[in-house]
């Protein structure tokens, strides 16, 4: 329970995301710009929703997103913030390059023919 509501703390969502979605997107869609775009959009809804949240969580009293009472705030941690997620972004496309690469040379691996003599 967080701030005396029941819904569990949704700060690391796009952590877990960048965990479970982009490796298995590159992986399975052949088309590797489909899986850059499924990715891309899934993050940017669930970080505008994160965001969303901590916002509401600052303008509530808590101080842990920001670094300081509503309506102040410390830049570093406010910046601290972009940067890690932008971090974490770039991972995750990292991931679904890495998963389209070894989904491709799985596919090629599969359709490859042997010819004998």
């Amino acid at each position: 329970m967080q701030g005396g509501r029941c819904v569990p703390y949704l700060g690391h969502m796009n952590l877990l995301l960048v965990i479970i979605a982009p490796f298995p997107l590159g992986f399975f869609l052949r088309n590797r710009t489909a899986a850059f775009i499924a990715y891309i959009a899934a993050t940017q809804f669930l970080f505008t929703f994160q965001t969303a949240w901590l916002l509401l969580d600052w303008g509530g009293g808590d101080e842990a997103a920001f670094g300081g009472p509503f309506p102040d705030h410390d830049l570093g941690q406010f910046f601290g913030y972009g940067a890690v997620n932008a971090i974490i972004f770039v991972v995750g496309l990292g991931l679904v390059t890495l998963g389209a690469r070894l989904g491709q040379s799985r596919r090629n691996k599969a359709n490859r023919v042997e010819l004998t003599h």
